[in-house]
């Protein structure tokens, strides 16, 4: 097992005396990641994340759906994947279509879903491949907290995205570029800053709660990288990509 270098290793000295509050962890994220990790082992650790993640999610999700409905009837409308029937009966659904409390629900319940299922894969990776000490919850943990800049970003750009009607903002190179110019507009989201930054924090956590090096760390957040690219680009190249903007 690798040893943790000097950067993180102080999570078990002096400054660990004091565990870090929930705000002293989000503070931490831009300024000192490795202190946003540590004190683990208690249940304040994971679920105090996961449910800011799980209202920023509801709360963008609610605001954007009438956006969302718009594009998808876009989609079948302008696709020829369908019969005339299929359709039009599809548009109807979506037309009548309304976001309540049971899709608020689902909307919550399937990110804590997935949230977990990648905890399995995490501690797999961290336990098995780097031979690290982490517990289950703890890479929850890690998982949750390192997606809260990406839920301030979905917070932040959704005023522009209500009054410019379209979920074409981005933070990252992007927005330089026109959606027009489809290939080279999917393959530069790949490179939102948040995204890439949300990769970089779990490489710190990794390190920090699996006790590993943070060069392992790192190798197992490029890893995870590599997969979200390769999923993301297949998606945005194939027939189904205008359901979500690509």
């Amino acid at each position: 097992m690798g040893t943790v270098p000097p950067d993180l290793e102080s999570a078990s000295g002096a400054d660990a005396v004091s565990t870090p509050n929930l705000l002293d962890r989000i503070l931490c994220l831009f300024s000192s990641p490795a202190r946003a990790f540590r004190q683990r082992r208690d249940t304040l650790f994971w679920l105090g994340p996961l449910l800011i993640v799980l209202a920023g999610a509801t709360i963008t999700s609610t605001m954007l759906f009438d956006l969302q409905t718009e594009q998808q009837m876009r989609f079948f409308l302008e696709s020829d994947m369908f019969q005339d029937e299929a359709r039009e009966t599809m548009i109807e659904e979506l037309a009548s279509a309304e976001y309540g409390l049971g899709t608020m629900v689902t909307t919550a319940v399937t990110i804590a879903i997935v949230t977990f299922l990648l905890g399995l894969i995490a501690l797999l990776g961290v336990n098995f491949i780097l031979g690290g000490t982490a517990r289950y919850l703890d890479l929850v943990g890690v998982l949750s907290i390192a997606s809260l800049p990406t839920v301030a970003r979905d917070l932040l750009t959704l005023p522009i995205k209500l009054s410019q009607q379209t979920l074409n903002i981005h933070t990252g190179p992007a927005a330089l570029i026109s959606p027009d110019q489809k290939t080279l507009h999917n393959v530069l989201k790949l490179f939102d800053v948040f995204d890439l930054y949300y990769f970089v924090l779990l490489a710190v956590g990794f390190a920090v709660v699996g006790s590993v090096t943070l060069r392992k760390g790192a190798i197992l957040a490029v890893l995870g990288w590599m997969v979200f690219a390769t999923v993301r680009l297949l998606w945005s190249l194939g027939p189904m990509a205008g359901l979500t903007g690509g």
